[in-house]
């Protein structure tokens, strides 16, 4: 596979059925885990046409940033409000991710196939193509981010160009504007690496790194200080980011167990390559590919000594992995070569029977939330409306905010609704409806003007 042209061939043919494996049922898959938490506050800036301050079901919102939220409104505007308005996001920002993989490869190894097996690598990681890869999540698109601010970081550091350092800041305060303080750390950690690897201790204290230190705080510094509640707001980024720190001895110890195997099945089937390569001594360990193994350890290391961390915390290095993998997959025997590409086809090929055929399944079993959201607006003509739901439950109200075109609200904001949707069994009002959705069932109430409303407390 030494033609450029045919290389070439392969990386479009790859890119093209990875884009296909994720998109059956793309917008019928029912919304799971946080994404209605995503969702929601987008479409109540939509509403309120307020891109400052965040709110949840009418309640002021402060545990995340609100760049992604403004992406999904821009989102909208071509999709619409719908499940595929925030998945857009993450298949979008994946395959951008791909594509800037394979010209940061080109660029840093000189090898079409280095940087034709670094992009496969990395969009047929078990991580991206099942699951964080399409879902309506921030870690995607933080992804691209942050490898953005590190290709930024890598050249401007390398080749002394000033123009890239100042830009590596903006994307560190675009960054924390999706994810907070995590940001600051990828962007700290990436410059005290090239510091310390290549020997220019001093190089990062210039004036035009401390100018691109001053962007990268200035930029979410303007949007804090324009909320209704910037210390409260900063007080909890920071606890947001800090709750993942656990000094429980036993939960550190299971973590240093656990987290590197989760890591492993993250990242398959090019952890399995990857470890193979290293045990036969084939992994070819040049400057550049010691800069990338120091630089993915150093990062790793607070998520990996932090109990708290989840598997997807560390997504931000999978693209600095891929490249570590497509450049030692490039100087391997072509026959290794030909056994990952028929590996990776067979995870897009498993990749589009779970979409096509695992889904629906799933929404036979589940129930589908949309239908249930519309027979609850069928229902509801008119009036102010409370939603009371958490989990994947609460995607429901999202989706009686598109039909009835309003804002449903808590309840303990909401005080004087009409119709109360609950998920939470408080019985209150009079029951009018119920839905059976997974194992529980989403309740709707009828206010009873004879109930005493104070029930319904701040949670």
């Amino acid at each position: 596979m030494e033609d450029k042209s045919k290389l070439r061939r392969v990386f479009f043919l790859f890119f093209s059925l990875t884009f296909l494996s994720l998109l059956p049922n793309l917008n019928v898959y029912n919304l799971r885990g946080e994404e209605a938490k995503r969702l929601i506050p987008a479409y109540e800036i939509y509403k309120t046409g307020d891109f400052i301050n965040l709110t949840y079901l009418g309640d002021i919102y402060l545990n995340k940033p609100p760049l992604f939220y403004w992406l999904t409104v821009l989102s909208s505007e071509i999709f619409g409000w719908d499940t595929i308005t925030v998945r857009a996001i993450s298949v979008f920002f994946v395959f951008l991710t791909a594509v800037l993989i394979y010209f940061f490869s080109r660029y840093l190894f000189r090898d079409e196939k280095a940087a034709v097996f670094s992009s496969i690598s990395y969009i047929t990681f078990f991580d991206v193509l099942f699951w964080y890869g399409w879902i309506g999540e921030i870690d995607a698109t933080f992804t691209f981010f942050i490898f953005t601010m590190f290709v930024l970081q890598f050249i401007g550091f390398t080749e002394k160009k000033s123009l890239f350092i100042l830009l590596s800041g903006v994307f560190a305060g675009l960054s924390f504007l999706l994810k907070g303080l995590p940001s600051y750390l990828f962007f700290g950690i990436n410059f005290l690496v090239l510091a310390i690897y290549y020997r220019r201790y001093f190089e990062i204290l210039r004036p035009v790194y401390l100018l691109s230190y001053s962007i990268a705080a200035l930029i979410p510094a303007v949007w804090i200080l324009s909320t209704v509640k910037p210390f409260e707001l900063l007080k909890t980024l920071v606890y947001e980011s800090s709750q993942r720190v656990k000094k429980d001895t036993h939960s550190l110890l299971k973590h240093l167990i656990n987290y590197p195997l989760t890591n492993l099945k993250q990242t398959l089937p090019s952890s399995i390559f990857l470890i193979y390569l290293a045990i036969r001594k084939k992994i070819p360990l040049n400057s550049t590919v010691k800069f990338l193994l120091l630089v993915l350890f150093i990062n790793y290391l607070p998520y990996l000594l932090s109990a708290g961390s989840h598997g997807r915390y560390i997504m931000p290095l999978f693209p600095v992995l891929s490249l570590v993998v497509g450049y030692s997959l490039s100087k391997s025997s072509e026959r290794l070569q030909k056994v990952f590409l028929i590996t990776a086809l067979f995870f897009i090929v498993l990749r589009l029977l779970v979409g096509s055929f695992l889904v629906p399944y799933i929404m036979k079993k589940d129930g589908n939330i949309k239908e249930i959201a519309y027979r609850i607006s069928e229902i509801i003509n008119d009036g102010r409306i409370a939603c009371n739901c958490e989990g994947s439950h609460k995607s429901v109200c999202f989706f009686v905010d598109v039909y009835e075109d309003t804002i449903t609200k808590l309840p303990y904001i909401e005080k004087n609704w009409d119709f109360l949707i609950d998920c939470k069994n408080l019985d209150g009002g009079k029951l009018i409806s119920k839905f059976k959705y997974r194992k529980e069932y989403i309740k709707l109430y009828k206010r009873d003007e004879n109930e005493n409303q104070d029930r319904y407390k701040e949670e």
